[in-house]
């Protein structure tokens, strides 16, 4: 008997490369200082997803329409276990990020989005994969 149909599920994966650290934890600062942490990632993964949109029409569906449902997964690659209750609190700019790039409309739970958060030790490749995927 063979397979079961196979829905072809539209996915994209991009990598915002640069070590990632815990904004929660309150060593890093002025709130100045924190602020710009957040600037840097927000603005680099906006554009890196407007780089990809452009370069890659086929993902074109995803960007079309902000508000359809979409799973995102966020992947940190860091040196060291982070705790994961942090995890959220790292992405955040990520998250806003997308938002800017039109992928999504809201970021709220009300959005009808479904955000994940996973991390791996890698340390020769610190950053943040984001894998979306139409639900």
């Amino acid at each position: 008997m063979g397979a079961a149909p196979h829905d072809e599920t539209v996915m994209l994966t991009i990598v915002v490369p640069g070590p990632v650290r815990n904004p929660m934890n309150g060593s890093h600062g002025h709130w100045a200082k924190h602020a710009r942490w957040a600037k840097s990632w927000r603005e680099r993964t906006a554009q890196r997803l407007l780089v990809h949109h452009r370069m890659t029409p086929a993902d074109a569906a995803l960007f079309r329409s902000p508000t359809s449902p979409k799973q995102i997964t966020f992947v940190c690659s860091t040196v060291r276990r982070i705790d994961p209750d942090a995890l959220p609190a790292i992405c955040k700019p990520l998250l806003d990020g997308c938002r800017d790039a039109h992928l999504i409309h809201d970021d709220g739970p009300q959005s009808g989005h479904i955000v994940r958060y996973q991390q791996q030790i890698a340390p020769q490749h610190r950053g943040v994969a984001i894998i979306v995927e139409a639900t």
